[in-house]
């Protein structure tokens, strides 16, 4: 990051000093980029946020709301508090066993754990859904 900004002002014929003279814009673009690169491999924060989007389903579930529309629910609520870019998201696959396992026991965990009489229908629901 700090070799672009270099090569900016050596161009310019401006000195090089890092705290006043850096454009801000410059390091928020420069930030974007690196946090896509470095976020690619990242596969431990993906599966931490499929467990969220369960979780957030769990908690839908537990207040009534019908397995499907529980789901819907609370993976909009996990995306809203994901620090995972967008890109990144509309990128991973779902049906890969890597996130739905654990979507799954994120959601049956928080089921089990607050609302276990409704947690007994939980699969049979989940199996509806499926078809």
């Amino acid at each position: 990051m700090h070799v672009v900004a270099i090569l900016n002002f050596k161009a310019l014929g401006k000195q090089y000093d890092p705290p006043q003279s850096i454009d801000r814009s410059c390091f928020y673009c420069l930030g974007a980029i690196n946090s896509q690169r470095s976020f690619r491999g990242n596969s431990a924060r993906k599966i931490q946020f499929s467990y969220s989007i369960g979780t957030q389903a769990g908690k839908q579930y537990c207040a009534k709301k019908a397995a499907q529309e529980a789901m819907e629910e609370g993976t909009a609520i996990a995306m809203g508090q994901a620090s995972i870019p967008m890109s990144v998201i509309s990128k991973m696959d779902f049906e890969d066993d890597r996130y739905a396992l654990p979507m799954m026991e994120g959601m049956m965990s928080y089921a089990i754990d607050h609302c276990p009489q409704r947690a007994k229908r939980l699969f049979p629901d989940l199996y509806k859904m499926a078809d």
